[in-house]
């Protein structure tokens, strides 16, 4: 290969797919691993690159302009050009990009880091193509997530200890992360939180001494403000598994803190209308579930459009987890159980 090339190599990557070599001449080379053919005539950049990643069939590239590319080989696309990292690179407290990750389907996480007070701070961002936007998936300076009981949680299967010294809130089963630069993440949100405690291990004492400051009612508010938005997180990376397990934590939480009223808008968002039942209410088995609307000013009857699991299916699981959290969430729990056996009739 270098033969071929007239200009120093500055960086170079590859996979079964593809091998990826950057020239100081700001021109991209890309070749076929087993005949080490040309696979396309030289790309030139829009400036230096400062990134090179391969995976599977797809080609990183990010530029001293702060802008991505990724290119399909195999299709022949281009599946993010000119991509912008200002609003993430320029971001207060951001620092410098520590690396790009990428699944096997192409999509990426961003992993910004910075010193603070001796401790490294993450936050890790996805890139959602609809919205054209960089969604920040966890900050581990939040304060929110600081004081929360899951502040240092991968995934709600350790119970953590409540953070002013009390019985904590249990976790829910085994989540295994897996993950790293390629490969498909079997819970991207994992990987996520696994970025961002580690690099919270250093700074454990003085996070405990804060905390001690902070006052029960304020951690207890927190805690659940924390578990939504890690939610929200795992709904928008697609990761079913991840969603369940963090979910039934949100609602123990909940039972816990004897959030009956909030208790009642989770479940009643999760039943649906009444006419909604039956076979009409798509997805309740599980996996499956396509979008059911009626007369119901427009009901889904899945989760999201990425993870379709069917909302009653998680109702059920849900009232499970209430009561064996809080003995005083009986008369709800059994309430909406009714609900769910006339509404599957």
């Amino acid at each position: 290969m270098g033969s071929c090339i007239a200009t120093k190599i500055v960086a170079a990557a590859g996979s079964a797919d593809v091998v990826a070599a950057v020239c100081s001449s700001r021109k991209l080379h890309l070749f076929v691993l087993d005949t080490g053919q040309r696979m396309l005539p030289a790309l030139v950049l829009d400036g230096r690159a400062v990134l090179l990643r391969v995976v599977g069939q797809y080609v990183v590239v990010l530029t001293s302009r702060g802008l991505l590319w990724m290119w399909d080989v195999k299709a022949m696309r281009a599946v993010h050009s000119r991509l912008s990292l200002t609003s993430v690179l320029a971001a207060p407290g951001n620092g410098n990009l520590a690396d790009i990750t990428i699944d096997a389907d192409g999509s990426m996480m961003l992993t910004m880091a910075s010193t603070k007070h001796f401790a490294m701070a993450v936050r890790t961002y996805i890139y959602h193509a609809g919205l054209k936007m960089w969604l920040e998936i966890d900050d581990v300076e939040s304060a929110v997530r600081k004081a929360s009981d899951f502040h240092s949680t991968l995934a709600p299967l350790a119970a953590p200890a409540t953070s002013n010294g009390g019985g904590g809130i249990a976790g829910v089963g085994s989540v295994s992360g897996g993950g790293g630069r390629s490969g498909k993440r079997k819970q991207p949100l994992a990987v996520a939180q696994r970025l961002l405690c580690t690099e919270m291990v250093g700074s454990k004492h003085a996070h405990a001494k804060w905390l001690k400051n902070v006052p029960d009612a304020d951690v207890t508010a927190a805690t659940v403000a924390h578990l939504e938005s890690v939610l929200a997180s795992a709904r928008v990376l697609g990761s079913e598994d991840e969603f369940v397990e963090w979910h039934e934590a949100y609602i123990r939480a909940l039972a816990l803190q004897g959030d009956e009223g909030k208790l009642r808008l989770v479940f009643a968002s999760l039943l649906g209308p009444p006419e909604q039942s039956g076979s009409t209410a798509a997805g309740d088995g599980g996996g499956g579930g396509g979008s059911s609307s009626g007369g119901d000013g427009g009901w889904i009857a899945h989760v999201h459009p990425w993870v379709r699991l069917g909302k009653r299916t998680l109702l059920g699981k849900a009232l499970a987890v209430a009561a064996q959290s809080n003995r005083e969430m009986q008369r709800l729990v059994s309430e909406f159980k009714g609900d769910l056996t006339e509404a599957a009739e």
